[in-house]
């Protein structure tokens, strides 16, 4: 996880925010905790995470700097895979049909 001040910038109230090359930040704004997985450079490595409500995930690796791909899931049966890029801060969210969606909410100054 990250710290408390870095997480009030990626939230958005800080208005000058930059975010370094190679760094992934997703922030879980549902009401329902999420199981993640950030595919790595090589073979079939992941970063798994949990992400409860209003959790934010940073994770910032110099071998990054492409676009990865982040699956999350709300429950057992609900799974999405999404492709993130390097330097911009995205939400999750779950419509009320329990569809997981993504958006991004900033985009860094790389």
């Amino acid at each position: 996880m990250i710290s408390g001040a870095f997480a009030l910038a990626v939230a958005g109230l800080t208005p000058a925010f930059a975010l370094a090359d190679g760094t992934y930040i997703v922030r879980n704004a549902s009401q329902t905790r999420m199981m993640c997985a950030l595919h790595l450079e090589r073979g079939s490595a992941f970063v798994r995470f949990s992400l409860g409500p209003g959790r934010t995930f940073g994770d910032r690796r110099e071998t990054y700097g492409r676009d990865r791909l982040l699956v999350c899931s709300s429950s057992l049966y609900r799974r999405a895979s999404f492709r993130i890029h390097a330097g911009l801060v995205y939400e999750l969210n779950e419509s009320s049909s329990g569809q997981i969606l993504l958006r991004t909410v900033q985009q860094g100054e790389n």
